[in-house]
């Protein structure tokens, strides 16, 4: 548990949701991927590339667009359906 514990945090606080991937557990690993992608306003679209998982790689994107209010950032999804998901849920979020 404290292994989780100081992944977890780690990537809520700077982050980096890439540090989830050193979580064994796979339900432990998407309860941090959680964490530290979805409304945290420290995410940083850098770490985003390094996240194994792909869905919550885009998940990561995604929600790095709608926090920062560019949309550009739904072109780092490389397949055209998440990145279409990507353009409408910054759409839905920000009205624009």
């Amino acid at each position: 548990m404290h292994k989780f514990l100081c992944y977890f945090e780690y990537a809520k606080k700077w982050g980096d949701p890439s540090a989830c991937n050193l979580i064994g557990d796979p339900a432990q690993t998407n309860t941090c991927y959680v964490g530290s992608i979805l409304d945290n306003p420290n995410l940083d679209y850098r770490h985003c590339a390094d996240v194994v998982r792909v869905s919550w790689k885009n998940k990561c994107y995604t929600q790095y667009a709608v926090l920062s209010g560019e949309v550009a950032y739904c072109d780092y999804i490389t397949t055209t359906n998440e990145q279409q998901l990507c353009y409408d849920s910054f759409e839905y979020e920000t009205g624009e």
